[in-house]
């Protein structure tokens, strides 16, 4: 009775009713207090990598063999093909060792199921079959390739495996699966001052998409989404109330990349989508009031937190990264690391001095033919 007495109620104290979160209702100032605090991770990341994404350009024209019509001295200028070579051949080696075999996956029972007994042959068997198919639909093999060939190049690659479920953004969903893609490092950011990826308290990407797009986005995952916020974004560009400003200077990079390799700019209706995963100020009360809208009894200053914003301005998205954690989102592949470096290096730096090097005997070579 005395416990009566003092708490009312017995099951008070222990029961936390969670309280609904409406993301387009809460005060703007919140919303740009956080947009403003994770905009300044993105600014110390630009400056931090200003020099690499130079460097990223000039690898990507290696492989691609993309040469310079004149020289310094105004002599035409080749180009050869070692870094193409050594880069193909890398990855080429690479990617047959992981997937030589048939199947290149093998199932194996670790522990026991939820009833206590252990996994049978034709249950392993049947997730092995699972887990092909999954690949054969979602391209796997091809997406690796692509990301290995990448990762020899720049000596580092970005792996995000989301969960899909096809057809796209639609209700009557008819397959579902973890699928890999290969994230640019150029859109790719982390915290600078970690020697290691691993170890940095956020990551995040910066996309470029439609207003279709984003609001196939939006609309296929309501429950996590501002489609209020998405909708202000689209009619302030379209109707000219706002510029299209960027936040980033990850478009310009994106663009120089493209228009080296023949492509032009043809995006009149684009929108920049930053999506940053990570800890978040637990001080902000928009971040409070999430949290306990959960009812979870787990210290939020301990989970990561996902979040999206238009053209920078426009908080869209919010809320807890899938398993509380970014590393259960993203794979980092790295080649040739060195101690303080969180970047590998690659075909593309190891090799640089003597692709100069090859590229001047060659024009000198061709200049000579020519006289």
């Amino acid at each position: 009775m005395e416990l009566l007495d003092a708490f009312g109620n017995p099951a008070s104290p222990a029961m936390i009713t969670p309280q609904g979160f409406n993301l387009s209702l809460w005060p703007d100032a919140d919303k740009q207090r956080l947009i403003k605090d994770d905009l300044e991770k993105v600014t110390v990341w630009e400056s931090a990598f200003g020099n690499f994404f130079g460097e990223y350009h000039e690898m990507a024209n290696n492989w691609r063999m993309i040469v310079d019509n004149r020289g310094r001295k105004g002599f035409p200028v080749a180009k050869t093909s070692e870094t193409t070579r050594a880069t193909n051949t890398l990855a080429s080696l690479e990617y047959r060792m992981l997937t030589a075999a048939d199947p290149y996956v093998e199932a194996r029972a670790e522990g026991l199921k939820e009833d206590g007994t252990e996994a049978t042959e034709s249950e392993l068997y049947a997730t092995e079959r699972v887990l092909m198919r999954q690949n054969q639909v979602l391209k796997f093999k091809k997406k690796l390739l692509r990301g290995i060939r990448s990762g020899k190049l720049f000596g580092t690659a970005i792996f995000e495996c989301p969960f899909v479920s096809t057809p796209y953004h639609s209700l009557s969903k008819s397959f579902e699966g973890t699928d890999l893609v290969l994230r640019p490092l150029i859109q790719f950011g982390f915290d600078p001052y970690c020697y290691d990826i691993e170890l940095s308290d956020y990551v995040f990407t910066v996309d470029y998409v439609s207003k279709f797009r984003l609001l196939q986005m939006a609309q296929g995952q309501d429950s996590i989404w501002d489609l209020g916020a998405v909708n202000e974004a689209i009619g302030d560009q379209e109707s000219g109330k706002a510029s299209r400003d960027f936040s980033t200077n990850v478009y310009n990079q994106i663009n120089q990349r493209k228009q080296r390799a023949g492509y032009q700019e043809n995006a009149k209706d684009v929108y920049e989508v930053v999506t940053m995963h990570g800890f978040s100020d637990i001080n902000n009360p928009l971040v409070r009031a999430f949290w306990d809208s959960t009812g979870s009894q787990d210290d939020p200053g301990m989970v990561h937190f996902t979040r999206s914003f238009i053209n920078g301005k426009n908080l869209a998205r919010f809320h807890v990264t899938p398993y509380g954690n970014w590393r259960h989102l993203f794979k980092i592949a790295s080649m040739n690391e060195f101690e303080l470096e969180p970047i590998g290096y690659g075909v593309g730096r190891l090799g640089k001095r003597a692709q100069i090097q090859l590229d001047a005997t060659q024009s000198r070579m061709d200049a000579l033919m020519k006289m």
